[in-house]
């Protein structure tokens, strides 16, 4: 059983309150590495492929709301680095057992080049790190394919986090430059496909594909 913590940060003090819910949810650390989650669905937390596992590996989420720890059990359901497509982008999707409210939505558009993007990490193990980023556009990256490129701070742990736009995801981080400022990111249109493939076709077997 992987043990992951997650904490729960107050979106009104981040973005529009017209446009985000009241609390975004993120988690942070596996077995791998420090790493930030985000929950999408109710039932569904979106992190970065490198940190995590195998499919059908178990892991308990702390979500932490003030000073009390929610926990949650969660299977990791879905990896971008067993998916049967190309460009599957360094994302991992993890299954709640029970329901978690505080979520944020998918994008159905790509920021402009230029627009400012918030992001909430668990990075240097500082819970609340806010940080702001640049979008500067799609561009392939031989690590990772096709990929959303920013230039801002990116953080030990900032992987997996998500980056908003007008309160909706528009993707998450993979990985950062500290030298040269530039971060590497899954545009939403990548995280979308995946969950399609998730509902079309379940859970990927114990191990993977």
């Amino acid at each position: 059983m992987r043990t992951i913590w997650a904490v729960l940060v107050a979106a009104l003090l981040l973005y529009r309150a017209e446009a985000t819910p009241d609390k975004i949810a993120l988690a942070t650390g596996s077995l791998k590495h420090i790493c930030t989650m985000q929950a999408i669905r109710v039932d569904l937390v979106v992190t970065a492929s490198h940190c995590v596992g195998v499919p059908g590996e178990e892991y308990t989420v702390y979500f932490v709301r003030g000073v009390s720890d929610v926990p949650i059990s969660a299977t990791l359901v879905w990896d971008g680095s067993f998916a049967d497509y190309d460009n599957a982008g360094d994302i991992a999707f993890l299954k709640l057992d029970r329901p978690w409210q505080y979520t944020i939505p998918l994008s159905e558009i790509l920021p402009k080049p230029g627009d400012r993007l918030q992001s909430v990490t668990y990075a240097f193990g500082i819970r609340h790190w806010t940080i702001e980023t640049e979008y500067i556009g799609i561009r392939y990256v031989a690590r990772f394919g096709w990929s959303l490129l920013f230039r801002g701070p990116v953080g030990g742990g900032a992987s997996g986090a998500a980056l908003i736009k007008d309160g909706k995801l528009v993707g998450t981080i993979s990985s950062g430059s500290d030298e040269h400022r530039l971060g590497v990111g899954v545009p939403v249109g990548t995280i979308a496909r995946a969950l399609r493939d998730l509902d079309r076709r379940g859970p990927m077997p114990q191990g993977g594909r």
